[in-house]
């Protein structure tokens, strides 16, 4: 693992509260009733599974190699932008596999930062706490369902 980096307070300020958790959609985590009903949710086996799954990928720091497709636009899109941004910061250009290196280990990192510090982050922990708490005849602790129904995922589009 690679020493990190210090940064200016402001941004290690920032840092921390996303590590905490700062932002996460159960509500006031001090009240009892609701530290209880989260510890029966973190008991769930969906949720211990989660945990092991979160564990798993926070330790295992093994590499795969991986070949994408991709549209040559795209990449080319790409390449412009990371030339520019390279110029005005005085560096060289990152090679493509290493941008999308790093704008896949981005996402993978947030989406892991957030199933760690709030599972109720991803629609389908959202909807299990709901669930939970409606059972649990703690409907006031459930979070605004933001997410739409889960639909079948094309095999190409835009997004």
């Amino acid at each position: 693992m690679k020493e990190p980096e210090s940064l200016p307070p402001e941004e290690q300020s920032a840092l921390d509260a996303w590590e905490g958790g700062e932002g996460a959609r159960i509500p006031d985590r001090s009240d009892p009733a609701l530290q209880s009903l989260m510890s029966r949710f973190l008991a769930h086996p969906e949720l211990r599974a989660l945990a092991a799954l979160t564990e798993v990928a926070n330790s295992d720091e093994t590499e795969d190699t991986y070949t994408i497709p991709a549209a040559r636009g795209l990449i080319r899109l790409l390449e412009h932008i990371e030339r520019l941004d390279a110029a005005a910061a005085g560096r060289s250009p990152a090679t493509t596999p290493a941008l999308l290196a790093r704008i896949i280990d981005n996402y993978l990192q947030g989406l892991l930062h957030g199933l760690a510090t709030d599972p109720t982050a991803h629609p389908h922990y959202a909807r299990l706490w709901n669930r939970f708490c409606t059972e649990a005849g703690e409907p006031g602790a459930a979070n605004p369902d933001k997410h739409p129904p889960a639909v079948p995922q094309e095999e190409s589009g835009p997004f």
